[in-house]
């Protein structure tokens, strides 16, 4: 993390996965989840079996 004087903010870089999803269950809007095991979110809205054709 890097604080940036010039702008009044911080710089933070991670590695992260962001999964976009669009679906009836997302009352068909786009949803940005990120997968992180300590994050349930993923996994209510995403069935596993949809994960693991997804790859995820």
């Amino acid at each position: 993390m890097k604080y940036e004087a010039k702008r009044n903010s911080f710089f933070i870089e991670e590695n992260v996965i962001w999964v976009a999803v669009f679906h009836s269950s997302t009352m068909d809007n786009w949803k940005f989840i990120e997968q992180n095991p300590k994050f349930q979110s993923f996994d209510n809205l995403l069935n596993p079996e949809i994960q693991k054709q997804l790859g995820l």
